[in-house]
């Protein structure tokens, strides 16, 4: 055993400082250390490989905004007809409320066929 001392602010601090304790001390808090890396790695690793689909119910109401620049992604030139696929897509899954805003967009801005479709599937509601 040996005895340590030091000085803080005029105050005078005595330890008997054991050894085997200390390395003791030190293989524990290296183990320690190690463990919380690990688990956080790993933790990081998943969140990277994790592919989530998020799926809410018909009688929620969606904070989901679709915009022109999405639709332009999945359908190329032709906006209109993947709208109005997309409110069928609304309708058959039960979010009426959507699907009556693409399909009102449709009967503004779509070919008369494409109007003609929306103004039928809005005679559903």
């Amino acid at each position: 055993m040996k005895l340590l001392s030091f000085t803080l602010f005029n105050y005078h601090f005595y330890f008997v400082l054991n050894v085997q304790r200390l390395y003791v001390f030190i293989a524990l808090t290296i183990f320690f250390l190690l463990s919380v890396t690990i688990l956080a790695w790993n933790k990081q690793r998943k969140q990277k490989n994790k592919h989530t689909i998020f799926v809410s119910s018909p009688n929620k109401s969606s904070s989901l905004v679709i915009s022109s620049k999405d639709i332009t992604a999945i359908a190329g030139e032709d906006k209109i007809a993947t709208q109005l696929d997309l409110a069928r897509a609304y309708i058959e899954a039960g979010r009426e409320q959507l699907a009556k805003k693409m399909l009102r967009h449709v009967v503004e801005k779509g070919s008369p066929g494409q109007q003609q479709e929306a103004e039928r599937l809005l005679l559903l509601f």
